[in-house]
């Protein structure tokens, strides 16, 4: 069951040591390549699986998520059109916090 709890996946590592590997599976060469049947699926393709899957009872809901990189100390949004990808910044607010705007 899923309680409107906040998560955060972190991947870390030195190039080639395994993190598209483990967030998107075995079989990944792209986005529409993903088979949602497959064993082999990473953490991303599992955890779509369950969330929506804990929802599917529910007649309403919202659901938001984001994909972050940070490549050469600059964050990237992995869901922005690929053409037109730009660094995000970190923004800080008395009252939201620190955030990626």
């Amino acid at each position: 069951m899923i309680n409107g709890i906040n998560c955060t996946i972190l991947a870390y590592g030195q190039t080639g040591s395994g993190k598209t590997f483990t967030m998107l599976g075995k079989e990944f060469t792209g986005i529409q390549s993903i088979d949602y049947n497959s064993d082999n699926k990473g953490v991303i393709p599992n955890s779509i699986d369950y969330i929506f899957s804990s929802f599917c009872d529910s007649s309403k809901f919202t659901i938001y998520a984001s994909l972050v990189q940070i490549y050469n100390e600059k964050l990237y949004d992995l869901l922005q059109d690929a053409k037109a990808i730009k660094p995000l910044n970190l923004v800080e607010s008395k009252i939201s916090g620190i955030f990626v705007g």
